[in-house]
């Protein structure tokens, strides 16, 4: 009887694993994207962080080389994705199937960039693991994810973005 009971108990955890989330998007829908160069001389390393959500609130974060401690250079800009933005976004997460924790691991990628994405939905948090980590066909849905995060934040901040790391290398003394 136990082991009945036993049996049925994992039946419901997979099922409830399974579970996909809702086609509406959540009031509580938010994400933060943490992107970083990998393994480069510190001349040329940098971090950015995009948190988008829940509403219609977006933020960039961008800091130059290794320490993620050093705020001199840490640069910060807020942007608002109208509404549209938000459903696109929220879809295309959902068609690259990245609201759930079992993912498909592969020949670490050293070197590589170093990614970090958390969403929230429906009072769920969903840990993405870094691309790095991932095997191809993951690594493919999860940069296509990543790139339409991407394409939320406005062009000027990425062109600031660009601008500042440009001036960073400039300044660096080897």
């Amino acid at each position: 009887m136990a082991r009945v009971f036993f049996i049925i108990f994992i039946i419901i955890l997979m099922a409830s694993a399974c579970t996909q989330v809702p086609a509406e998007m959540p009031d509580d829908f938010s994400l933060t994207m943490e992107w970083n160069t990998g393994a480069l001389p510190p001349k040329y390393t940098y971090m950015y962080t995009i948190t988008i959500g829940p509403g219609q609130t977006g933020e960039m974060a961008y800091r130059p080389g290794y320490d993620p401690g050093d705020d001199s250079h840490l640069w910060v800009a807020a942007f608002t994705p109208n509404q549209a933005q938000m459903e696109v976004l929220y879809e295309i997460l959902q068609e690259q199937d990245v609201f759930r924790s079992n993912w498909k691991k592969g020949e670490i990628l050293l070197g590589s960039h170093g990614t970090d994405l958390t969403l929230t939905a429906y009072g769920k948090a969903y840990a993405v693991p870094s691309v790095s980590e991932l095997d191809r066909d993951e690594r493919i849905r999860v940069e296509t994810a990543m790139d339409a995060i991407r394409a939320v934040v406005p062009q000027a901040l990425w062109d600031e973005l660009e601008t500042r790391q440009a001036a960073y290398e400039a300044e660096y003394e080897d």
